[in-house]
């Protein structure tokens, strides 16, 4: 044979397995073989992964499984996920530290236990309806407090207590417009002493209550009203 022939290169000089690589345009994975956990796939990744932009991952019923901890932290970034989140494990906890919007036609159905920690201030917000705060695991029940002495009420009192066995009280209700339009309260005195009085204090009516009975009053966010 004659003619020159040109030294084939070393392969392991052409590709870079180790160190940093920057690859600024787009490259395309045609292998398509399936992922079922995080040591085999099209793409197996050893060390973490940093993505600054948008992750696309799948369409459809695709199912994404994520055997770690999800993060989504930033503060002002929206995150869709347009399919469905299964908390199936029952040992693990899903966190939900921010807002959890469950929006649009589809049904959402939660089929085990939603633990709200704080039911003190957490609210069900429907629409722009705000259905209430969280109620007690042990049922349906109101915030109820017993006084035996001179007291003011609070933003969190439904129920109040009043023994007047040992005097007259006078109640004093919590500011109109602070409690807020459609608060409502109510006062049942407890005690039998004819001689004593409890007195509820500011109100339009009905300011007086009997012995071993109550009064509901009403906010309108400017004064108080004995509806009950």
């Amino acid at each position: 044979m004659s003619g020159s022939f040109q030294t084939i290169p070393d392969v392991s000089t052409l590709v870079q397995t180790s160190g940093n690589q920057n690859i600024s345009g787009i490259k395309t994975f045609t292998n398509t073989t399936t992922s079922s956990s995080i040591t085999n796939g099209a793409v197996v990744i050893g060390g973490g992964l940093g993505i600054g932009g948008a992750i696309n991952a799948g369409i459809g019923s695709s199912t994404h499984t994520l055997n770690g901890i999800l993060n989504l932290p930033t503060s002002n970034v929206t995150h869709f996920i347009y399919g469905s989140i299964n908390c199936a494990v029952t040992s693990s906890t899903c966190a939900i530290a921010g807002t959890l919007n469950l929006s649009g036609i589809t049904t959402h159905i939660i089929a085990g236990n939603v633990n709200f920690n704080n039911n003190a201030v957490t609210q069900i917000i429907a629409g722009n309806l705000s259905v209430g705060k969280i109620l007690t695991t042990a049922g349906r029940k109101k915030a109820r407090r017993s006084v035996a002495a001179n007291a003011a009420t609070t933003a969190t009192d439904e129920v109040l207590f009043v023994d007047a066995s040992g005097g007259s009280r006078t109640i004093t209700l919590l500011a109109a417009a602070t409690a807020g339009d459609g608060a409502i309260i109510t006062i049942y005195r407890s005690d039998t002493n004819v001689l004593a009085s409890v007195t509820v204090t500011p109100v339009v009516n009905g300011g007086s209550i009997g012995i071993q009975s109550s009064k509901t009053y009403m906010s309108d966010a400017t004064n108080w009203h004995n509806i009950q």
